[in-house]
């Protein structure tokens, strides 16, 4: 019995591993894909839901101590609609980071656009 026993969870981890291997990666919005979604009127929605989440987070890391001062939005001075508008706007000059990662360019874009101790907080 004890034989059995060990027979199936060696089983069990196998064909656990086998299937953890094979689920697909979580895929990362491009740029590109993002100037494409925020340039729709239809997907005004995500594109705001993605704004909003990556100023969230890392202003929410700021204030943790979990990470630099990236960028400093404040909703009281600045729009959602006028950070979109930034957003899409410089993702259109730069169509050579269309690959990047939509994330990190966004942030680097915020970065250069609403430094910390500028007039945007």
């Amino acid at each position: 019995m004890p034989r059995l026993l060990i027979v199936m969870l060696g089983l069990g981890l196998l064909l656990g591993s086998n299937l953890s291997a094979q689920q697909p990666e979580e895929e990362v919005i491009s740029a590109g894909e993002l100037a494409e979604a925020c340039q729709a009127e239809a997907a005004a929605s995500f594109c705001n839901t993605f704004i909003v989440t990556l100023v969230q987070t890392v202003t929410a890391m700021q204030e943790a101590g979990e990470g630099p001062s990236l960028f400093c939005i404040n909703p009281q001075v600045i729009t959602l609609d006028e950070v979109r508008q930034t957003i899409l706007q410089q993702l259109q000059k730069m169509p050579e980071r269309a690959a990047d990662d939509g994330y990190a360019v966004v942030s680097e874009i915020l970065h250069q656009r609403y430094p910390c101790g500028a007039k945007s907080f």
